[in-house]
């Protein structure tokens, strides 16, 4: 390009070279709108993500306060039963051996010990007394341990159930079989496999644990209120100890829980009405109370006075179904003493002083201001005694735990009894006193004073 002299020729630039620059300042600016706007998009996902964060926190915490107490049961229950069911060593349960013998004699259809030479025995397998003392220095010296390498030199002892020996087993010779119904099924399968006596144990131990759980868990479920103490009840070491072991007390301490939440439904569920299928299982729960441990639990059945007489329909159904329950009851109770009054030997003999469930009675029915002053005694001398074997003394009742811990156990149940709430529930004072009294071990053993020690 030719200029004018002396001046400069211009610098202008092309069109096509300034467009460039202007789109570079354009892009530029885009570039830093979208990084602001990427910017507030990621500041809001990190916002979402701790309020999703949040939510599923808030949600963890509602799902473990609102676990409904028969679940949380079951998983503890499970685990505990399983712990204690291996951890206690094979018979450190008190009368376990006994036990043993007893549910492997009904496991073969011998309802009734028979007597020979003057004392009730079972003509049962030589190889489950050689399993049974293998570890006899254990019971009443918790300082001895159980070896593993015992268990395993029981497991290579065979059943050989024709080599046969008299066992004696007097204490549990009376027990019914309703007693023993688990651990004598889980026998009745071992030996179809020819299995050795000490996993016929194991067996019986599992069997009874199983029927236990789901007792109890029944219980928990169908109860209107008091949901957590039960769970805290049927959970303490003791209750846990005794349900995986071959101890009747496994079956009857869950049936025992399962008839006062039946009940409990019963009485206080206001939708609830008595249909067929309740009273079927009436009919059922009062048969098996009569035959547990010498029907010393019968006084429970009187937890159907709580039911109101409305709920069957009329007064005329109601006293007929009450009438028919506890003569029922008293009949089954009364065949099973006919059956077995010689191995428990009821009859006074003359000559003989014996403080025996005949002589209880009549002492109970001609005295009973005295009779209360003897049970009040009882409690005073014996209350420590009684609240550590109410949470947990295991072994042969040898093995107490620490006392701090039974405190704190029995502190935090009546704290959790107290605290817990239930749908516009009002029990009175004579209700509440009823069902503490009926439902403890101590008030049923004074309706039917029986047992190791006599009246004074």
């Amino acid at each position: 390009m030719v200029g004018v002299e002396g001046v400069e020729p211009s610098h202008t630039e092309p069109e096509s070279a300034v467009l460039p620059f202007r789109v570079g300042i354009v892009l530029d600016i885009m570039k830093y709108l979208t990084s602001l706007v990427n910017c507030k998009k990621k500041n809001k996902m990190i916002q979402i993500k701790n309020k999703k964060a949040y939510r599923i926190q808030m949600d963890y915490k509602k799902i473990t306060i609102k676990i409904k107490p028969e679940k949380a049961f079951l998983l503890v229950g499970i685990i505990g039963g399983i712990v204690f069911l291996f951890l206690t060593p094979p018979f450190q349960v008190p009368d376990e051996y006994n036990h043993f013998y007893r549910a492997y004699q009904i496991s073969e259809g011998n309802i009734i010990s028979p007597i020979i030479n003057n004392s009730y025995n079972g003509f049962l397998p030589e190889s489950m007394i050689k399993t049974c003392i293998l570890n006899t220095h254990i019971p009443f010296h918790p300082e001895n341990k159980q070896k593993i390498s015992d268990i395993f030199s029981a497991i290579k002892i065979p059943l050989n159930p024709d080599k046969r020996d008299f066992i004696f087993f007097g204490n549990t010779a009376s027990y019914s079989p309703i007693n023993y119904i688990a651990a004598s099924i889980a026998m009745l399968l071992g030996r179809l496999f020819h299995l050795p006596p000490i996993i016929l144990m194991y067996l019986g131990r599992l069997f009874n644990l199983i029927v236990w759980i789901l007792l109890v868990y029944l219980s928990i479920k169908i109860t209107p209120f008091f949901k957590w103490f039960l769970f805290l009840l049927a959970l303490t070491p003791m209750s846990l100890f005794e349900a995986a072991s071959l101890s009747p007390d496994s079956f009857t301490n869950a049936l025992c829980f399962f008839l006062l939440a039946f009940f409990l439904r019963c009485s206080y569920d206001e939708n609830k009405k008595m249909e067929s299928k309740d009273i079927f299982i009436l009919f059922l729960l009062f048969i098996f109370i009569s035959l547990l441990k010498s029907s010393v639990y019968l006084p429970l059945t009187l937890f159907i006075f709580l039911i109101p007489k409305e709920k069957f329909g009329s007064n005329k159904k109601y006293f007929l179904i009450i009438i028919s329950l506890f003569l029922m009851s008293i009949v089954f109770a009364l065949v099973w003493f006919s059956l077995i009054k010689d191995v428990v030997n009821i009859p006074l003999h003359d000559g003989i002083k014996v403080n025996h469930f005949n002589e209880q009675l009549v002492f109970l029915l001609n005295n009973p201001f005295q009779y209360t002053l003897i049970l009040l005694r009882t409690i005073r001398g014996m209350y420590l005694h009684i609240l550590r074997q109410f949470i947990g003394v295991l072994g042969w009742l040898d093995t107490p735990l620490p006392d701090l811990l039974i405190f704190t156990y029995f502190v935090f149940l009546l704290f959790i009894t107290l605290m817990d709430k239930y749908r516009n529930i009002i029990i009175n004072i004579v209700h509440k006193l009823f069902i503490l009294f009926i439902n403890s071990k101590r008030g049923t053993y004074s309706f039917i004073p029986n047992g190791w020690n006599g009246l004074p």
